[in-house]
């Protein structure tokens, strides 16, 4: 509590003797500022008499002419002079404002003890002294960002042909594996590789291929880091009291690096499976497409055998109707017969009777020949007529595989 209490004290009291300094300075500027004004004054009223006698000699164009420029020249001394003091409140007030932002990091690192009581001219001095030294920073990392520049430019007129060179080739092997797409075909099926495919497939080794370019950056970046690290690690390493903070960056930093290994570890095996799922899955994509392209040609064999099915049925049917036909003729033509031809009458009647009753036993065992024919014509044709009916249900359930496939 008492080290809060006499940090609290110091800030105040460094912050008193900034603002003395800014007030001071603030006096000196306006006490400026008055005898600027009071010598233009007295500039202006020396000017008026002589502005009379020329006016008695000269011209009136040329007395406006002078009035003119002179009014301009004081306007614009007076806008200046706003803009100026304007400028410099605001620069206080930023003064002010960084002032306290760094009492405030002091006070938080605990610094506020290596700071003297400065009389105020001590105060001023040393401010005007880190206002130099943050100037000439300033300027020293202007000029290491330029040499960097430079640097840069002098790199990339020096390899700026091996990278075009790199991306025409990248940009010809690109084309070769468009043109080896283009003419590869599956060795079953013998068809082409869609073009679609093949634009997905370079889109995929493109992206991989920028990743693999920010992951290199990456490494580089880092690399780049853990050698700066390692410079103000050894820079460090002679001040003696720093010495072990500077080893609990570097443990620090050894086990950020040993995360991030695992990390990348862990993504190349998540790199690797996926890479593993892809080839399976492109080779159960290839080995359904010919499998759909077999069931397509079994298919039309099918279709084929149902129509010639369907053909002999339809021959085998004109058959039954014809056979029907000739049936009910001779049936009709038997009783006709039987009505006008008596029983009883002379031997030729009879001869004939018995000549057509052998007839009529032989029509009706080839009546019942015919209709155990007819019967056995009827059980091939519900044969035929279920197999018919399965292979028509399985051709209406064969586009869903077909899509489902695809």
């Amino acid at each position: 509590m008492y080290e809060d209490d006499a940090k609290k004290r110091r800030n105040l009291e460094i912050q008193n003797q900034a603002a003395q300094a800014i007030q001071r300075k603030w006096r000196l500027y306006i006490q400026e500022r008055d005898d600027g004004r009071e010598r233009g004054k007295s500039i202006s009223q020396l000017t008026k008499p002589v502005s009379i006698e020329m006016e008695s000699s000269s011209t009136m164009s040329t007395a406006v002419t002078a009035r003119s420029t002179q009014a301009t020249l004081f306007q614009e001394y007076e806008t200046l002079l706003t803009q100026r003091t304007a400028i410099i409140d605001h620069n206080l007030i930023y003064q002010h404002r960084i002032a306290c932002h760094f009492a405030e990091q002091r006070a938080r690192k605990g610094e506020d003890r290596a700071l003297p009581n400065l009389a105020p001219p001590e105060a001023e001095r040393q401010y005007w002294g880190l206002v130099r030294k943050l100037h000439e920073e300033k300027n020293r990392l202007l000029g290491k960002r330029q040499a960097a520049e430079e640097s840069l430019l002098h790199l990339q007129e020096r390899f700026q042909a091996t990278i075009d060179g790199v991306l025409e080739q990248e940009g010809e092997f690109r084309e070769f594996i468009h043109e080896v797409a283009k003419r590869a075909a599956f060795t079953h099926s013998n068809r082409r590789i869609p073009a679609e495919d093949v634009k997905s497939f370079l889109e995929n080794d493109e992206k991989q291929r920028g990743n693999i370019r920010k992951a290199r950056i990456r490494y580089l970046q880092l690399k780049n880091e853990v050698k700066r690290l390692r410079h103000l690690a050894s820079q460090g390493a002679g001040g003696g009291s720093n010495d072990g903070m500077y080893l609990i960056d570097l443990e620090q930093l050894k086990i950020e690096n040993a995360n991030l290994n695992e990390k990348i570890e862990e993504r190349n095996d998540d790199i690797a499976k996926l890479r593993r799922k892809v080839t399976t899955t492109v080779h159960v994509l290839t080995h359904m497409r010919e499998k759909l392209e077999f069931k397509r040609e079994e298919n039309s064999e099918l279709r084929f055998q149902v129509a010639a099915i369907e053909e002999e049925l339809g021959g085998v049917r004109d058959q039954l109707a014809q056979s029907k036909k000739r049936r009910d003729e001779f049936l009709n033509s038997n009783l006709r017969m039987r009505e006008k031809i008596p029983l009883v009458g002379s031997e030729n009647l009879l001869v004939d009777y018995e000549q057509r009753k052998a007839c009529i036993n032989d029509s009706r065992i080839r009546v019942v020949e015919l209709t155990n024919a007819h019967i056995e014509l009827v059980k091939q044709i519900k044969q035929y007529s279920i197999d018919v009916e399965k292979l028509m249900r399985e051709l209406s359930h064969y586009p869903a595989m077909s899509t489902a496939a695809h």
